[in-house]
């Protein structure tokens, strides 16, 4: 595969995201209003976990193949794009109005498990241990949304005539992860052999290329619900794919191999991503909004963290 080949290749993926996307949102929208639930617990639990799928195999791939740089930057670097890129694309394409509850609840879990994938990094590896703690704080937050959704099962209004059936919407959202994967595993190997062609270090590879290319899901299907006003979702997808990101995939990837080593220059992105979601607080506090000047400074910020990588380059 030459450059130009590659290229085609990243066209392909971006069109099967965008359509996955498009049907995976469609397909929730309709199983939250028939099972009566939130559709910021679908966003949180469902959509994150089919937009996590990408950040999943190519970690637990990496790991499985001695590459920790990869594994660890990839998500770390999709958690960090996941807030400053996706959520502010999302905003700058039409202001994310979001409930109370994403405030006072989902983003403060969101920091709570960056808090302790820091913590558990100050010690220089993710053991197995690490990794075994990381995964009970991930299925105690399955558990807590399971029972959220069925305590808080909501009204929904009639669909509409000529609407989608449940059983259909499932089929379509199952439809649309597939397409997430199959756009995700075409890009992500375009980048790669991009990234390798002129020459980029495998920390880096994994903190951009690869986090941006897994964070495409994410980044297709909150542009998506932002443009259909779906904000919930759109918040909803990103918060939980953050958790699903940090506990799930760190915490298998930590486990199968049993030590992965973080040094001091990746330490600093795991503070850097900490503080990006300590961020996300208070814009989200303001008003319940994210508006459209807030997401273009999340973009500039983003920019300026990439650039931050290029002049690092060398040390990682």
């Amino acid at each position: 595969m030459n450059l130009g080949v590659a290229f085609l290749f990243s066209i392909a993926g971006f069109f099967f995201l965008w359509k996955g996307a498009d049907w995976l949102v469609g397909g929730a929208s309709r199983m939250a209003l028939g099972a009566k639930v939130s559709p910021i617990i679908i966003g949180i639990t469902i959509v994150a976990f089919g937009t996590s799928l990408p950040e999943m195999s190519v970690s637990i791939a990496a790991s499985l193949k001695g590459q920790p740089d990869i594994t660890l930057g990839n998500v770390i670097g999709s958690n960090i794009a996941n807030i400053l890129l996706v959520l502010g694309i999302a905003a700058v394409i039409r202001p994310l109005e979001v409930s109370k509850q994403v405030v006072t609840r989902d983003t403060m879990l969101v920091l709570g498990s960056g808090v302790i994938l820091l913590l558990l990094a100050l010690t220089g590896y993710l053991t197995r241990v690490s990794g075994m703690i990381m995964l009970a704080f991930f299925f105690a937050y399955l558990a807590y949304y399971a029972r959220d959704a069925y305590k808080n099962r909501v009204d929904s209004a009639t669909p509409p005539a000529g609407d989608m059936g449940f059983g259909i919407a499932v089929v379509l959202l199952a439809g649309g992860i597939l397409c997430i994967l199959i756009g995700a595993d075409i890009l992500v190997d375009s980048a790669v052999f991009i990234a390798e062609e002129v020459g980029i270090s495998p920390a880096v590879i994994g903190l951009t290329m690869i986090a941006i290319g897994t964070s495409l899901p994410e980044l297709a299907t909150s542009a998506v619900a932002s443009k259909r006003g779906e904000s919930d979702l759109s918040v909803g997808n990103v918060l939980g794919s953050n958790v699903f990101n940090t506990l799930l995939i760190l915490g298998i990837s930590a486990f199968m191999v049993g030590s992965i080593a973080v040094n001091s220059v990746m330490l600093w992105d795991i503070l850097f991503m900490a503080v990006v979601c300590l961020f996300l607080v208070p814009t989200l506090w303001t008003g319940h909004k994210v508006t459209r000047t807030q997401g273009a400074f999340m973009l500039l910020i983003y920019v300026v963290y990439i650039a931050s990588l290029a002049w690092r380059g060398s040390y990682l």
